[in-house]
Order: structure tokens, then sequence, then C-alpha cells
């Protein structure tokens, strides 16, 4: 699967991925930006041992649970566990091929997540994407995406993360529309999901 693919190469060494892909090329004169498309994040429900991935959608709002998950291939890693995000949305332009990370209609994610105080004040950044190719593929409903928002830093623990805020931020530029952002507030949870 291309996700592992991406993982396994990039995970252990780099967490910058898709600098490459340009998709704010110069507008036509005159020609504005159409309106953000949709944006709804979740996670995925379930882990499918017949398909060998994550499956199923959790939508996530403001004062949800999240749950990481440990992969057990990335043990080059100091804390191998990442959201299993899911992305949703509609109408928006994608390349042939979900492996031209250079073409220009490729949807980009910018990502981060970060710990909360009391207060709801950002602490430590946990985890970011930057200009990340994400691709998505058709369903009834729209399009869906899926990428892991793996947790890094060696000062990083399940003890430190169990139960704490964090707030989640994606942005998903595409081309030739305004870029989609959704932000939440939630809480890290290392037990199954129900």
């Amino acid at each position: 699967m291309l996700l592992w693919a991406l993982l396994g190469v990039t995970a252990c060494a780099d967490t910058t991925v898709g600098d490459g892909a340009e998709t704010d090329a110069p507008l036509e004169d005159g020609l504005e930006l159409a309106p953000p498309p949709s944006l709804e994040l979740g996670e995925a429900a379930t882990y499918d041992e017949s398909q060998g991935r994550y499956t199923g959608f959790r939508p996530l709002a403001d004062g949800d649970e999240a749950h990481p998950r440990y992969f057990w291939s990335l043990g080059c890693l100091d804390h191998p566990y990442g959201l299993v995000l899911k992305l949703r949305t509609d109408d928006i332009e994608l390349p042939a091929s979900a492996r031209d990370w250079d073409d220009p209609s490729m949807p980009l994610v910018d990502l981060t997540l970060t710990t909360l105080d009391a207060a709801g004040e950002p602490v430590l950044e946990v985890s970011a994407l930057e200009r990340y190719p994400q691709w998505f593929e058709e369903r009834e409903d729209g399009l869906e995406g899926e990428l892991v928002a793996l947790m890094m830093g060696d000062e990083l623990s399940t003890a430190l993360l169990d139960g704490a805020p964090v707030r989640l931020t994606v942005t998903l530029t595409t081309r030739d529309r305004e870029p989609a952002r959704s932000e939440i507030d939630m809480v890290l949870s290392y037990e199954d999901p129900p």
C-alpha cells in the first residue's frame, strides 16, 4: 500500500514530504480562486486484519478522544505511534496518478498536532507535516484520504501523551481553490476506541 511505502521511506529520516509539488501556480489575470472545498476530519474506526489496513470513519469534533495507534514496522522511532486520520472532501481536482507528486493538481496537506495547557495555549508540537501530497479515493458520498500523523520527539512517551489535551490543525490546499482549514481541540487516549 502506498501509505506504508511512504512511511517506510520517510518516517525514520525526514518528516517533511512533498516540497517538489506545486499547487499554487499563478492564475490567469482576473481569475479568482474558487471557495474552499469541504473538509471533515475523522480517525480510522477499526483495523481490518483481512485487508491489513485501518478502515471505517469516526468523525472527530472538539472535545472528542482521538486514539493513536502503534506501528510495529516503525521501530526505528523512539515513539512509533500515530493518529490514523481520515480526511473527507468533495469536488476537488485530482491528478491521474496517485504517485505523481509533481502534478500541479496533487492536493497538499499541512498538519500540526500540539499539546495544550490548562488555558488551551499550545505547549509542545508532537506531530507536523508540511506540503504533504495527499491522495483521495472516490466514495459514494465524496472523496476520502488517509494519512498518519506520527508522534515525533525523543521526549515523548505514552505516559506523557495519554489523556493530554491537543489541538489538531489541518490545511488542505488544492488547485484553483482557496485552502480548506479545520482545527479541533481533543484529548489523546491510548485505550482502544469504543
